[in-house]
């Protein structure tokens, strides 16, 4: 555990709040509405730079000016996180910023209710919830996605144009080949990384799936590509 400590004012439903974190787990225990995820959202904040579910206006508890976050880590090293009601401002390492520092963020894998119907949802969904955690860890992977969603829009926004035009044909077939060439590009490499990624998971996902349910089955991630 490298949180020691959190502390919350005006964050929300908070208007002061201290979580004290033990050394191996820590558990928030309460009524529903009570602000629960509220802490993990501000923990998220400090430690990501950015809330994962509200912008700083929606963050601010009514009737207050500022909100503030101090995130306290084991090894004496601590993230302030100040909002003014304008402008979000950044405490660390005794400098105040207006982003948080790509080296002062920690790779964070957010695991909501919402989530457990992954098995069940559509593909889309299940291939953005992975897509969210391999950018936590690989940010080449991150750029891939990226410069691939920008090349699919770009080539989209082309191919409607290319069906709009009339008849002066300002736009041919040969004007997509560059964005097919981008796509095949960064679409490779995405399927590249997902594949190893899932190879690296399979290795103790059976591991973990046998210390909770005693029986033989062997479980793994299989990722399908569609070739029609």
């Amino acid at each position: 555990m490298i949180i020691q400590s959190v502390q919350l004012v005006n964050f929300r439903s908070h208007d002061e709040f201290l979580l004290k974190c033990n050394k191996k787990t820590s558990l928030l225990i309460g009524e529903n509405g009570s602000g629960k995820t509220s802490v993990l959202e501000a923990i998220y904040e400090a430690l990501r730079g950015k809330s994962f579910k509200a912008s700083d206006g929606e963050i601010l508890k009514r009737g207050a000016d500022f909100y503030r976050v101090e995130l306290n880590f084991c090894d004496g090293r601590k993230t302030v996180v100040v909002f003014d009601g304008k402008k979000k401002q950044f405490l660390v390492e005794d400098k105040k910023v207006a982003r948080l520092p790509k080296r002062n963020r920690y790779p964070v894998v957010l695991f909501l209710p919402d989530d457990l119907h992954l098995v069940a949802t559509s593909p889309t969904k299940r291939r953005s919830y992975f897509d969210r955690v391999l950018t936590e860890f690989d940010e080449s992977y991150s750029d891939s996605l990226l410069k691939y969603e920008k090349s699919l829009k770009q080539r989209n926004d082309l191919l409607k144009k290319y069906n709009n035009q009339g008849g002066d044909g300002k736009i041919s077939r040969s004007d997509f080949f560059s964005w097919n060439i981008l796509l095949s590009k960064y679409g490779l490499e995405i399927r590249q990384k997902r594949i190893k990624y899932l190879e690296q998971l399979n290795l103790v996902f059976s591991e973990v799936y046998h210390s909770i349910v005693d029986n033989f089955y062997f479980l793994s991630f299989v990722l399908k590509f569609d070739r029609s």
